[in-house]
């Protein structure tokens, strides 16, 4: 929303903040920033959320280095409603931003009812969750088939490069905010590369 200038729609949870004072220093800028709606982005407002981000990663070093990432590096890999680079997304007009909260939150009755009134959106979202599942688990295996390889067999050294391809985008997106499912993306061929040679070279051996 910031990128576009859409500063009206800004909104922060209030597990956001860490106390009022905090919170009343955030919604006082937000205000306005909400007044310069579609304009330049003010360079002493924002200078106003540097200090505030700064002093919240001093005041809880813990939850800005570890915990945060680590949750969106969960999601990243997690979340069932993606696309994930797929065209069925769901139309903006078709779920409202109350919707889109409570979907999120697993609130059955949204979900049934968006997979009713969208059942092509929804049979390719759940094809789509059900493959990345698989994928997932056939990746784990193949990671663990890695101490049975020799260093020699190229098996090995495309493991190395999926693994820490896998591992830098995705403490780089974590640490940096940008924690979106389509940034993972590129990693799938990688991924699915890894999975066919990996299955193959155990049945292989097997006879």
């Amino acid at each position: 929303m910031v990128n576009r200038k859409n500063y009206i729609q800004i909104t922060i949870p209030e597990h956001a903040y860490n106390n009022n004072e905090e919170k009343l220093k955030i919604e006082k800028l937000i205000e306005k920033l909400k007044n310069l709606n579609q304009q330049e982005f003010p360079q002493k407002i924002d200078h106003e959320f540097e200090k505030i981000a700064k002093y919240k990663i001093i005041d809880k070093p813990l939850q800005y280095w570890i915990i945060y990432p680590s949750i969106r590096a969960l999601n990243m890999w997690t979340n069932p409603f993606s696309s994930f680079g797929w065209p069925n997304e769901m139309p903006d007009r078709g779920l409202s931003k109350n919707e889109r909260l409570a979907a999120a939150k697993g609130n059955i009755n949204i979900l049934l009812q968006k997979a009713y009134e969208y059942p092509f959106h929804a049979i390719s979202k759940g094809f789509n969750a059900s493959y990345r599942l698989v994928l997932m688990l056939l990746l784990i295996f193949s990671i663990f088939n890695l101490y049975k390889l020799k260093k020699e067999d190229p098996l090995f050294a495309l493991n190395i490069i999926t693994i820490s391809y896998i591992a830098s985008r995705t403490l780089f997106f974590s640490f940096s905010s940008n924690f979106e499912t389509r940034y993972m993306v590129t990693t799938l061929p990688f991924i699915e590369i890894l999975v066919c040679l990996s299955i193959f070279s155990f049945f292989y051996k097997k006879e």
